[in-house]
């Protein structure tokens, strides 16, 4: 088990686009749709989609990017790959 969790949250107006970018992505996380982005803005200062955030057991973010290379280098880091 791992000591963090990763979820993709984006602010797309559109849900088409965005359903079809996360099916594409074949990501292995879960990713979330905040269309108007209210809560994101509101709780973490979404500037830019996707946004990509690593959370520790107590739901604190350790890491955040909008970029897929940065995410996937980081977690090599993390786990050594």
């Amino acid at each position: 088990a791992s000591n963090y969790d990763i979820i993709g949250i984006s602010i797309d107006p559109d849900r088409e686009a965005w359903e079809k970018a996360v099916k594409g992505d074949n990501s292995k996380w879960d990713h979330y749709l905040d269309p108007l982005g209210k809560f994101l803005g509101k709780n973490f200062d979404v500037q830019a989609v996707p946004l990509y955030l690593i959370t520790d057991k107590n739901y604190q973010v350790i890491y955040e990017t909008n970029n897929e290379f940065e995410l996937i280098k980081f977690l090599n880091q993390k786990t050594g790959s």
